[in-house]
């Protein structure tokens, strides 16, 4: 690995440079889905529980309190289950 991007252990990821992996949610049914942060854009990645990779929209990052209050369904366009 490079020398120049130390790698910081977060709780639910690793800080790599100037982003960041995060774990937001996972279940056997949906799948899981990751967050890529970076400081001025965010993209959320989710694999189905069958193996598909789906990409979510490229955003402007929004202050931390106003993403916990989104649905994660909703970033995927899929309302409840």
């Amino acid at each position: 690995m490079s020398e120049g991007f130390p790698i910081k252990d977060t709780q639910y990821g690793f800080m790599w440079g100037s982003g960041e992996i995060v774990r937001i949610f996972d279940d056997s049914r949906f799948g899981v889905v990751f967050e890529i942060r970076g400081k001025r854009q965010a993209v959320d990645v989710r694999v189905t529980s069958s193996g598909l990779i789906r990409i979510g929209d490229l955003r402007r990052r929004k202050a931390q309190n106003d993403r916990k209050s989104q649905d994660i369904t909703d970033r995927f366009g899929r309302k409840g289950r």
